[in-house]
């Protein structure tokens, strides 16, 4: 019978790697936040796409939170998804204002992604 290597070794280095792609998760959108807040302008930077990174990111955590699975197997989109967040709201701050959304385009559009994502978690469980 082959000798094999414990499971809790492989395991733990699985662990380990997933964090590691968590904390690189956080780095992922700093230096695009930076410039917009250095330059204080967001000139040619498309409002839609900051919309559609959030949307986009908003299934897999929820579904891994459903499913009740580890943090380390969700928590770098979840990491992603508040960035994008972020950079949306630096965006609204830093947009020439002739360009600007107004407060109810604003408030259409977070209580669009609050009710998206809350709906996700009212589907039945063999829908997930």
């Amino acid at each position: 019978m082959a000798h094999k290597r414990p499971s809790f070794l492989r395991s733990s280095i699985s662990k380990l790697l997933s964090y590691v792609i968590i904390g690189g998760a956080f780095a992922l959108k700093l230096p695009q936040m930076y410039k917009i807040v250095k330059s204080r302008d967001t000139t040619g930077l498309s409002e839609i796409a900051f919309y559609m990174d959030v949307g986009s990111f908003i299934p897999s955590p929820i579904y891994n939170i459903l499913n009740g699975n580890a943090f380390s197997t969700y928590g770098e989109g979840l990491v992603v998804l508040v960035e994008n967040v972020m950079l949306v709201f630096l965006y609204w701050s830093y947009v020439k204002p002739a360009e600007a959304p107004g407060a109810l385009k604003k408030i259409a559009i977070l209580v669009g992604y609050c009710v998206a994502g809350y709906g996700m978690f009212l589907l039945p469980e063999d829908l997930w």
